[in-house]
C-alpha cells in the first residue's frame, strides 16, 4: 500500500499544485472596473498566456484586451457582455480558447475571424445569437464549437 501523508497546514489543492509546471498565479477579488483593468494590464505585463475573468458581471468587453496579444487562453464565462470589439479576432491573433458561454451575446464580429490561425475552441453556449457569420466556417483549426442554448436557426451548410 502506498501511504503518504499530506502536512495539516497544506491542502490537498496545494500539494497538486507543487508538481505542476504553473509559475505563477494572479488574483483578482472585487469586480470593480479599475480593479479589472489594473488586473489585466498586471497579467499582460507578466506574460500571462491564459486570463479567466469568468463570472465578474462584466458588462462591456475591456478594450485592454486587445492589447494583450501574447492572450491564448480568454475566458469570459457567465458575463452580462451583449457585444465584443470589433477587432476581436483580429487583435488576438493568439488566441486558442475563447471562452463566452452564458452572456447576453447577439452576434460574433466577422472582422478577421476567416483568417484566424490559432483559434481552436470556441464556446458560445448559453447566448442571444440568431445568426453565425458565414467567416466561422473558413476557421481551420477550429474543432471545436459550442453553440447549445442560443435561438438559432438552422446553421448555414458552410459553417457545418
Amino acid at each position: 500500500m502506498n501511504d503518504f501523508a499530506i502536512p495539516l497546514n497544506l491542502s490537498v489543492a496545494e500539494e497538486q499544485l507543487k508538481n505542476s509546471k504553473i509559475d505563477s498565479i494572479l488574483y483578482i477579488d472585487d469586480n470593480k472596473e479599475n480593479d479589472l483593468i489594473q488586473f489585466i494590464n498586471k497579467a499582460q505585463q507578466q506574460g500571462f498566456n491564459c486570463l479567466d475573468l469568468s463570472k465578474r458581471n462584466i458588462k462591456e468587453f475591456p478594450s485592454q484586451l486587445l492589447g494583450f496579444t501574447s492572450l491564448q487562453y480568454l475566458y469570459l464565462e457567465g458575463n452580462q457582455l451583449t457585444q465584443l470589439s470589433d477587432d476581436i479576432f483580429i487583435r488576438l491573433s493568439n488566441l486558442k480558447w475563447l471562452d463566452l458561454r452564458n452572456n447576453k451575446l447577439t452576434s460574433i464580429p466577422s472582422r478577421g475571424l476567416a483568417k484566424h490561425q490559432a483559434l481552436q475552441y470556441l464556446l458560445l453556449s448559453g447566448n442571444h445569437l440568431r445568426t453565425l457569420p458565414c467567416e466561422l466556417g473558413k476557421i481551420k483549426q477550429l474543432t471545436a464549437l459550442n453553440l447549445d442554448g442560443n435561438p438559432l436557426g438552422h446553421p448555414p451548410c458552410y459553417i457545418i
